[in-house]
């Protein structure tokens, strides 16, 4: 939950440096990062299609807390093939409690501050220079995507995380 608040703010903050510094950007409007946020189909549970409905309530309120400025939710069943009208609804809902209800639109960075979440934002911050720093080396994107870089780091990563949830140390409900 932190984590992903975490990333979001680490690549706005990244952005506006790099476009400062790389680039020699002055308007500060050329400096910030728009946001769609939309919580993967990875995320959601086939067994117990109902829990997902939770799973997009955090991944609302993620998106909520970090500043993202428009969001998308799976649908509660959409992992059981198309989604019916009631799970629609539900993540419609779902956006607007969090906008209206809860009143997370009227804030920026509400947990601005925190020592927790600022520690765990410039961890991220720095994680994310370093993977640019790598692909910088390698020539840029292209030649990252040329060489099966991109391609290999994001297996790697989804091998690790299957991993982790089959030895139990990430656990998914249901």
């Amino acid at each position: 939950f932190f984590g992903e608040i975490a990333k979001l703010r680490a690549q706005r903050r990244l952005l506006a440096r790099l476009v400062r510094e790389r680039y020699g950007a002055k308007n500060p409007e050329s400096m910030m990062m728009r946001v769609f946020s939309t919580n993967g189909g990875s995320t959601m549970c086939r067994p117990h299609p109902v829990d997902n409905q939770t799973r997009n309530a955090l991944a609302c309120l993620i998106a909520a807390l970090s500043g993202v400025q428009m969001v998308g939710l799976r649908t509660m069943d959409e992992v059981l093939g198309i989604p019916s009208q009631e799970a629609v609804l539900a993540s419609i809902r779902t956006q607007e409690i969090v906008a209206w209800e809860a009143n997370l639109r009227s804030v920026v960075d509400p947990l601005g501050g925190s020592y927790y979440l600022e520690w765990l934002t410039s961890e991220m911050e720095e994680r994310i220079r370093k993977e640019i720093e790598t692909i910088d080396a390698m020539g840029g994107m292209v030649r990252a995507i040329e060489s099966g870089y991109v391609q290999r780091t994001i297996m790697e990563d989804a091998y690790q995380t299957q991993r982790q949830f089959e030895s139990g140390e990430l656990v998914r409900v249901g």
